[in-house]
Formats: C-alpha cells, structure tokens, sequence
C-alpha cells in the first residue's frame, strides 16, 4: 500500500535493530537496496549485541549505533535526541523496519522526508509510505517486501544472503582454522554437532529434561553413525545452565560435549559454525547463524512460530513438540542424511 511516490534514496537509514535472528534475516534486504540503488549511501541503526555482526561487511556504508551514549552526558540519548541526530545526518529517506512507535516517531521527529514501514499496530499515521504487515509470510520475505514502494519486486525468488566470509575478517577466518585443526587432531574420525538450547526469550525454552535426554541418546555408541562431539553455544549467561545440563548426563559421556558459551564474539562465532558438520537449536540467533553458514539444522520451534521464523537453509527439520521420540528421530535422519556420507 503505497501513499505516495518515491524518489529514488540518496541517504538511506534502515532502521532495524535488536535481535541476532532479526539482523540475519535483513540481510537480503540490504543486498537488494545496494542493487536497486549502487549510488546511494545505505547506512543502518543497530545495538550492541547484533549489529557487529554487520561491521565489516561493505555493502552497507555505516553502522550507526542506537544505543551510543550522548558524548556530552555519556547517558542513553533520549528519542529526541536521537531524531536530532538523525536530522543533522540529512537522510532523504528512513526505512522503518523495527516494528514499533518509537521507530516510526523518530524518523517523524528527525524530519526524514521519505517514511517507509510498516503499518501494523496503527504506526502508518508516522509514516509517509506504508507496507502491510503479514504474521505469516517469512520475515526474510517482509523485509524485501519494503522495497515495493520503489517497484523493485522480488517475487517467489529465494531470498540471497551473502556469504560468511563476505561478513569476516581474516584473522577470524585463521582463527578458526586454528581451532578446528586442533579440535580434529584431538578427535579424529569424529563428525561435530553445533548446540544452542538455551535463548534469552523463555517463550522458547524448551525443558531441560529434553535435552539431557536428547544428548544422551545422541551420544550413545552407535554402530550407524560416526562418533559425535556436541559444541554448545551461547552467551556467558548461559554456561551455568549448559554446564548443569551436561552434569546430568553419564560421565561416560562429558569427554563428547564442549561448552563454549561466551567464548567468542558474533563474527568468531560465525567462523567457527562453518566447521560444523550441522546445529540443532532453539529458535534464536545461533540458529539463524547457523543456517546462514548453510548448515543442515534441526529446528525447535513453536508451531506458530515456523512459518514466519524458519531458519533459512536447504537441508532443515522443524520440530514443533517436544517430544523426545521425534526429536531423536529427526536428529539421526539429519545425520544419517548428511553426517554418514
């Protein structure tokens, strides 16, 4: 639903932010708007947490970090500060991606004459070009549905993501090559299976009975399968409750999982998950990374969560009960499908 006609953006500011899952699935986004517009300077609002994840990539010219403090206060700026920093910048156009008021109002505020967002929870009133909102439709897909304005329509084309190493440095890259060549030297003959169980919204939690279980049964000798080591990722938050899980499971067994939470940053983290062999993990940004770097995964996800947050990827098992039956039935068809060739 467009309002009125656009012109083609000279200063572009994407205005999405927050969530790993969320920066991931833009992506797409951005490799389409340097397409459609190669001259125009692309710069997008970020936070700690995420948006490094973006920090060397080029196709988009400058991050600008929402949650810098005012350098005069060192405090959080406020939303009108924030608009007036937006307003010295000059942008001809905001494209509101982030789904709430205080987004749309800012650009309202900084003046930006081009709006374009989102219409969803009334906020078409802040805007100057509004896009419905669908609940069901992938958000990779609603993101690139923001360039409909412009004419720029992409259809039922896969969605493009650019490629791990277009995001890293060359030190990441060595440092990873490190890790797995020590990693396999101490554990030949052993295939390697990425972990993520434990996701800052609890909405996705699943218990953790579950997963003990499935590692458990993941990693019991089996005469079909290569012996398995179970990486386990996260945040520093997260290593007492994966230590906790593993501490549950055989002693046989601890010498076959590896808890590297809070280990690495966002882009040694994506280094390191193109030494996998597959992920299985909750519906949160590891995942999300982990099908970026084209990883086979298993999914845990809420049923009426799949259709608009599945991970990206070619070779994917949605498991939507936790039921440890077909969750061990999904993992050993993944691996048997992938790991045993």
């Amino acid at each position: 639903m467009v309002s009125r006609a656009l012109a083609a953006p000279k200063k572009l500011l994407v205005m999405r932010y927050r969530f790993i899952g969320d920066t991931v699935l833009s992506m797409p986004l951005f490799l389409a708007l340097r397409q459609a517009f190669p001259d125009a300077q692309i710069d997008a609002l970020v936070t700690r947490g995420s948006g490094e994840l973006l920090q060397h990539w080029p196709v988009i010219d400058r991050l600008v970090w929402l949650d810098e403090p005012n350098p005069q206060t060192g405090k959080p700026r406020t939303l009108w500060q924030q608009a007036q920093r937006f307003r010295a910048e000059g942008y001809d156009t905001a494209l509101v991606l982030k789904r709430s008021w205080s987004s749309a109002l800012m650009a309202l505020l900084a003046r930006i004459p081009q709006r374009v967002g989102f219409s969803s929870e009334g906020r078409g009133l802040l805007l100057t070009n509004r896009i419905p909102y669908s609940t069901t439709m992938p958000e990779v897909q609603s993101f690139l549905s923001a360039l409909q304005p412009w004419g720029v329509g992409h259809g039922h084309h896969p969605p493009v993501f650019p490629s791990p190493a277009e995001l890293l440095l060359p030190a990441h890259q060595h440092q990873a090559q490190a890790f797995w060549h020590a990693t396999r030297e101490a554990h030949p003959h052993t295939r390697h299976v990425g972990v993520h169980c434990s996701p800052s919204n609890t909405e996705k939690q699943w218990p953790a009975s579950f997963w003990v279980s499935l590692f458990s049964k993941l990693l019991a000798e089996k005469q079909d399968l290569p012996p398995l080591m179970l990486h386990c990722f996260g945040t520093q938050q997260d290593d007492a409750t994966m230590r906790g899980l593993v501490a549950h499971l055989p002693a046989t067994q601890h010498a076959h999982i590896q808890v590297h939470c809070g280990r690495w940053n966002l882009h040694e983290t994506v280094a390191i998950l193109q030494g996998l062999d597959a992920f299985i993990g909750v519906d949160s940004g590891p995942l999300h990374l982990a099908a970026l770097c084209g990883l086979p995964v298993v999914a845990c996800m809420r049923p009426e969560k799949i259709p608009k947050w599945r991970p990206n990827t070619k070779h994917h098992w949605l498991l939507s009960t936790a039921d440890i039956t077909l969750a061990e039935a999904a993992c050993r068809m993944l691996l048997h499908s992938v790991l045993a060739h």
